[in-house]
């Protein structure tokens, strides 16, 4: 097993350090777009310290009954937790938010958000 994810958000906020610091010849890294799992207010504080670029977050279902029968435990078992993470990077200042849909864990017009 990689241990990576035992350094959690850390390691997220290293690795950015480390992008934005790379150059070569007249060229560097201008903007870095982060896809990772919901925050916590202070969490989103330091990423947006970090100026990146967009803060997206992919979602299986907007249902929230499908929701619940696909994420059984674990943080992202709370669907508010979850939905409203757009909320919470804004307020911390990052400007430039994005969901991914991804639908088909539901049928027809269950997949839209209720």
């Amino acid at each position: 097993m990689s241990p990576i994810p035992a350094k959690g958000f850390s390691y997220v906020l290293k690795s950015i350090d480390t992008v934005y610091g790379v150059t070569h010849d007249k060229g560097e890294v201008r903007r870095i777009n982060v896809n990772v799992a919901p925050l916590t207010p202070e969490e989103f504080r330091e990423l947006e310290a970090r100026k990146i670029g967009t803060y997206q977050l992919f979602q299986e279902t907007y249902h929230r009954g499908t929701y619940g029968r696909v994420h059984l435990g674990g943080k992202k078992k709370d669907y508010d937790w979850r939905i409203t993470a757009m909320d919470r990077a804004m307020e911390a200042g990052i400007d430039d938010v994005g969901i991914g849909v991804l639908f088909g864990s539901s049928t027809g017009d269950s997949n839209c958000w209720r």
